[in-house]
């Protein structure tokens, strides 16, 4: 159960950054095409949040385990 509290622990770190960026956007932006900025912005958190998550997950129970060579 350790390793489900990090990873929520990771996953509310890429929601707090998504908020970062979308209050960014909503006050600093552009004032044309925020649609498309706040689209990019949370299609790029998404993706990291993804492979953050597999990275995380596949090390959580190793497929292959170390040999010690006697």
């Amino acid at each position: 159960m350790a390793g489900a509290s990090g990873l929520l622990a990771g996953s509310a770190f890429f929601i707090a950054l998504e908020i970062v960026f979308w209050f960014g956007v909503q006050f600093f932006g552009p004032k044309s095409g925020k649609g498309l900025t706040h689209t990019l912005y949370a299609t790029a958190v998404g993706c990291c949040w993804m492979l953050w998550a597999f990275v995380y997950m596949a090390q959580m129970n190793p497929l292959i385990t170390p040999q010690l060579q006697a």
